[in-house]
């Protein structure tokens, strides 16, 4: 990394997700387009992790209802 760093504070994720699976940050990914600078929401889907790993990857992913009925 040639002595180039980034220091973050730590997350601390909400207490209802820690009840899912406390060991990861659980993320959402959100799936964009962008045309010509209008921004929409495709679909996200939640990752959360298992067996006691500390991140989500390759963990449990679950899809989002966006409130659409395009579904």
């Amino acid at each position: 990394m040639n002595g180039k760093f980034l220091i973050q504070s730590k997350i601390k994720q909400h207490e209802k997700i820690n009840q899912f699976y406390p060991h990861s940050v659980n993320t959402i990914r959100l799936l964009t387009i962008n045309n010509n600078g209008n921004v929409k929401a495709l679909s996200a889907i939640m990752k959360f992790g298992i067996n006691n790993r500390t991140t989500d990857n390759g963990g449990i992913m679950v899809k989002i209802n966006m409130g659409r009925d395009t579904w």
